[in-house]
């Protein structure tokens, strides 16, 4: 399962350390986004599967979601293998 570990201080200005797992990789960066958007500051954000992790750069999440910009580059990359 992976995993998204993050850590930051919400709109309160409280620390938070949480943990996303849902299954959908996808789901996790969209919900740290969402997060962000509402306010959030995330200091750290890694992703931990099969006993690997990688930190990943925090401007990746600037309020901006991914699901849009992932489906129109899905959605050319599809097109590209089925002209080949």
């Amino acid at each position: 399962m992976t995993l998204l570990v993050f850590d930051g201080t919400d709109p309160d200005g409280n620390y938070q350390e949480c943990r996303f797992s849902d299954a959908s990789l996808m789901a996790n960066l969209e919900a740290v986004s969402q997060l962000v958007t509402k306010g959030w500051t995330i200091y750290r954000i890694q992703l931990q599967d099969k006993g690997k992790s990688t930190v990943l750069p925090r401007d990746l999440f600037d309020e901006h979601l991914y699901s849009n910009p992932l489906d129109r580059l899905l959605a050319e990359i599809n097109l590209i293998l089925a002209s080949a």
